[in-house]
Order: structure tokens, then sequence, then C-alpha cells
């Protein structure tokens, strides 16, 4: 579902009328999904990374361990961008602190994490998700003001990951079976691992692929917000 949280990304960057400069993926990449909207939008914005490692070596990388770490940075940014970064800290009261911490007055925090999602490490896993309601308490509290707050999902891909363990993409969604993502591999391997899945694809097709905000199958949740004091 993290193919709807882009767009949805996407639709509030496209509309946005204040001007992004500066910009600050803490816990992601330069190939995450969002990171290629902005770039896309606004291709002079200087993007600066932070996290525990570089596997992509991205250019301004900067070391911060969202639980543990104090970032001293002289930087203030107008978009603060953290996508599934939560589920994999364990102090999200130094999390909450250090987000805000990065944006000027006025600037705006995006942070998506799953709202309800299978055991995953990287290297920690510590929660399967949080409600919209409880990031948006957080931060609040913190001096923000909610722009966008939504639990995403589908009945479909709510039983892919909770029953059938297993990540979708956008095309398998509207297609289990047809759509599916061969992955590399003998052609013996791909063919077993096919036949094993394919009844558990079949029976996902019972379910409704249609986007829902319902929280009972909210594989997503999203908050966008505007710091204000």
């Amino acid at each position: 579902m993290r193919f709807e949280v882009t767009k949805l990304f996407s639709s509030w960057l496209t509309s946005l009328n204040s001007q992004i400069s500066v910009v600050a993926v803490v816990g992601g990449t330069s190939g995450d999904p969002e990171v290629g909207v902005i770039k896309s939008l606004y291709p002079n914005a200087e993007i600066h990374y932070f996290g525990i490692d570089n596997p992509r070596n991205d250019k301004n990388f900067h070391r911060l361990d969202l639980d543990t770490d104090h970032a001293h940075i002289s930087t203030k940014f107008d978009l603060v961008l953290c996508s599934q970064v939560l589920e994999h800290l364990w102090n999200l009261d130094n999390a909450f602190n250090e987000l805000r911490a990065f944006l000027n007055l006025g600037g705006y925090l995006w942070l998506n994490c799953p709202a309800s999602n299978m055991a995953h490490g990287s290297p920690h896993y510590y929660s399967a998700g949080y409600a919209a309601e409880y990031l948006v308490k957080n931060l609040e509290h913190r001096g923000f003001e909610i722009e966008i707050s939504r639990n995403i999902g589908s009945k479909r891909y709510y039983f892919s990951t909770h029953i059938l363990r297993q990540w979708l993409t956008e095309a398998e969604i509207q297609s289990p079976i047809f759509k599916y993502n061969f992955q590399p591999g003998s052609f013996l391997g791909i063919s077993r691992k096919y036949l094993r899945e394919l009844p558990g694809r079949i029976l996902s097709l019972v379910y409704s692929n249609l986007v829902t905000t319902d929280i009972d199958y909210a594989t997503e949740a999203v908050v966008l917000a505007k710091l204000t004091k």
C-alpha cells in the first residue's frame, strides 16, 4: 500500500504553494518513492539523508540513530520525510522530538508507517504499526497542526500481508495471478514458488481491492503536519 501513500504525497506536494528548498529524509534513501516525487517536482531542492547506514552512498548523508542520538545540525528544513521507520524504533519519544527539531517554523513533516503489518527486520522490528491517530496525538503535543491524517488499506492487501504473508505490488493487487512478480531465480525454483502461492492468490480474489480508510483493514498510516509553534 505504500504506492497509495506515494500517490497521496505526490498530490499534496503538487498542490503546495510554498517553496521547498531543503529536505531531510530521515531513515530513508534516495531510492524511496517519495524522494523520486520530490526530485521530479523540486529538481533544485537540496536533500540530506539521515540514518544508521548509507546503502546507496547518497550524498549529504549524516549518521543518526533516532532511538538514542540528538542531531546537531545548523540546517533547518522545509520538509522532513520519514517513511516506514517508526516500526523499527523503540524510543519514539526521542524520535518525535528529533523530527520536530529538524524543521523550520512553518515547515512540514510527512510521516508514514504501517498501521498493521507482518513482522520484518531492517535491522530491528518493534511494532506491527500505529494508527494515524497515534501519530496525530504525538505531533499535536509538540506544536504541529495536522493537515492530512489517514489510515489506508484494502481488504485484499490486508489479506495478502496478514494471511499470505506477502507484500504485493500495485499490479499484483489488481491481478494477483496474472501480474505475479516473478523474482530472479532458477526456472524450477520460480515455478515451485508460483504454484505454492497460487491457491492463496486465487482466494485473495474474494476480497475487494478498493482502497479504504477503514481502520479494520488499514495497512498504512500517514500524517502530514505543519510546525506552527
